[in-house]
Order: C-alpha cells, then sequence, then structure tokens
C-alpha cells in the first residue's frame, strides 16, 4: 500500500551505534527509526511544530517516547522560539568592515 507523501525531504543516511537501540526504542513507541530520528533533528534543530509523531499504527498510544517532549513542552519550546525572534528582530545588526 502506498504510503502519505511526506513534504519536500532531504535524504540523510544515519549510523547510530547499535548499543542506543534505536530501532528498538522506536519501534516500541510506534515509530520507525527513520521518524523517530528526523522528528529529534526537528526539535534539536528549534522547529518542534515540524514534529510529525509516531508513524506506525500501535495498540496504545505512545505519548511516552523516551526523549521527546510532550505536546505542552514542545507548545513552551515554540513560544520560547517566538520570543526569541520577536527580540532578535528588534536588534541592531552590526558587521564588522
Amino acid at each position: 500500500m502506498p504510503q502519505r507523501h511526506k513534504g519536500d525531504r532531504d535524504q540523510v543516511t544515519v549510523r547510530p551505534l547499535k548499543q542506543l537501540g534505536v530501532n528498538e526504542v522506536a519501534d516500541r513507541a510506534g515509530y520507525s527509526a527513520s521518524q523517530y530520528v528526523a522528528d529529534f533533528l526537528a526539535i534539536a534543530l528549534g522547529h518542534p511544530e515540524l514534529v510529525a509523531g509516531p508513524d506506525k499504527k500501535k495498540g496504545q498510544p505512545s505519548s511516552a517516547l523516551p526523549g521527546m517532549p510532550s505536546e505542552q513542552e514542545l507548545r513552551a519550546i515554540q513560544e520560547q522560539l517566538d520570543r526569541r525572534g520577536r527580540a532578535d528582530a528588534g536588534q541592531e545588526v552590526v558587521t564588522a568592515a
């Protein structure tokens, strides 16, 4: 069955150490390893609004993904980024000549 289009994406190969257990942790949470890593990158790079969440159907909701912020925490992060963006917009940028 075809998968839905997830938008314009870069292709990056990631080879985490096996001892991290990325595949197992992602699978338990209802994620493919790829989506799990993509969501972590979105958060780490300051774009919590791009977190897609679990992409596999599981019998139970997986809101407790280890290391992933809750929806409330994501909203707080977004608010902080928005405030920082507004503060940065008001600052004068001085460049060296």
